[in-house]
């Protein structure tokens, strides 16, 4: 787990207008990372609705063009994500367990943990799907 100062840590994690606000303690994933916060709205842990590069691939084979089209892209990447989080999870949790002293670094390792912000909030900040960090 975090080795450091954990009030530090969500007091850091809070934004400007959350901070005074003792009737609602909790750390939202919009106020961490807009962008992820609208992609996990849609269930997308890889981020691929927000996305905003479009290849153009007229002169590929037909089955390319199928293959890259955003139903297929989407449905492998559940698919990879459901079996990848299964395996992986819990040895590189063990592997990485380190304090994290900035925003910063926190976001980097969760990323390099879990791919995206919207995954690492699904599956190791919010596993309950509450919406909030308290």
């Amino acid at each position: 787990g975090f080795q450091g100062n954990s009030s530090q840590l969500f007091f850091m994690l809070q934004d400007k207008e959350s901070r005074g606000d003792r009737e609602h303690p909790h750390l939202y994933l919009r106020e961490f990372d807009i962008r992820a916060s609208r992609a996990l709205d849609r269930e997308d842990r890889d981020m691929i609705t927000e996305n905003t590069e479009r290849n153009s691939n007229l002169h590929a084979a037909f089955e390319d063009r199928q293959d890259s089209t955003f139903l297929r892209t989407w449905k492998k990447t559940q698919t990879e994500q459901i079996s990848g989080a299964h395996r992986d999870w819990k040895s590189d949790d063990r592997k990485h367990d380190m304090a994290c002293g900035s925003l910063d670094s926190l976001k980097e390792d969760l990323i390099r943990l879990h791919g995206t912000c919207a995954t690492a909030w699904r599956v190791a900040l919010d596993p309950r799907r509450q919406g909030h960090l308290t």
